[in-house]
């Protein structure tokens, strides 16, 4: 005789087996890509392009007074862009990720932007073809040194995305060290369901198939009552 053990070990195979038949969408490789530049830039590339300066790693608070933040989100170290020394006005510096075979599917990332001066942090997707424009913001948007970081979250489904970059834009003046920490790119999406229709349907807690001469067979979070030792121990 089969103990109750076997028999929801049982069950729980037979789910298994059933669920890509049922029409519940199964989740794909998923994987997330963390970033604290606690010790490098974490696969990240720093690129100046018009800028004196690049994005570099820094902990405590920047060499210029009334801009940056006082510390790092997580952990001792985070990425700025210095705006003294004449990296100003308008000079870009870009901060890019590496090419993902995998979906991009979203990012998150903390950004401080403390400063009378402070410019624009943008973020930009490479389709394979052309750099996208995904979202902006300019100006002060912290009170002061120790103010806490702003997280930001942006859901990049539904795009072709191989490779994502912080694009930095200096403002008027010094007061305008932006900076950035704990970035975290998500790869791989929820397959979508099957198109084609299926007799097994969702009951409550349990799930039956309607056989069309009448009556079902069902497997529910009880003991089953269908005999499945055929499917092993």
């Amino acid at each position: 005789m089969k103990t109750k053990k076997s028999s929801h070990r049982a069950g729980n195979l037979a789910l298994a087996i059933l669920l890509p038949t049922l029409g519940v969408a199964l989740p794909a490789h998923a994987a997330e890509h963390v970033a604290t530049f606690e010790s490098t830039l974490g696969g990240w590339t720093a690129i100046k392009d018009t800028a004196i300066f690049d994005w570099v790693r820094r902990a405590g608070g920047t060499p210029s007074s009334y801009t940056g933040p006082s510390h790092a989100h997580g952990g001792e170290y985070y990425l700025y862009l210095e705006t003294s020394y004449g990296n100003t006005p308008g000079k870009v510096a870009y901060l890019e990720s590496r090419n993902f075979e995998e979906t991009v599917s979203g990012i998150t990332f903390h950004y401080h932007m403390y400063g009378y001066h402070m410019g624009t942090l943008a973020l930009e997707a490479f389709d394979g073809g052309v750099w996208r424009p995904v979202w902006s913001i300019s100006g002060q948007q912290h009170a002061g040194h120790a103010s806490a970081w702003t997280q930001k979250r942006i859901d990049l489904s539904g795009r072709t995305v191989e490779k994502v970059r912080f694009k930095g834009t200096t403002g008027a003046g010094y007061r305008g060290d932006m900076a950035i920490d704990q970035v975290t790119i998500s790869t791989g999406e929820t397959a979508p369901p099957p198109t084609a229709t299926s007799p097994w349907s969702k009951s409550g807690r349990n799930i039956y198939y309607a056989d069309s001469d009448g009556g079902n067979v069902g497997i529910g979070t009880n003991s089953p009552t269908a005999d499945l030792s055929v499917l092993g121990n």
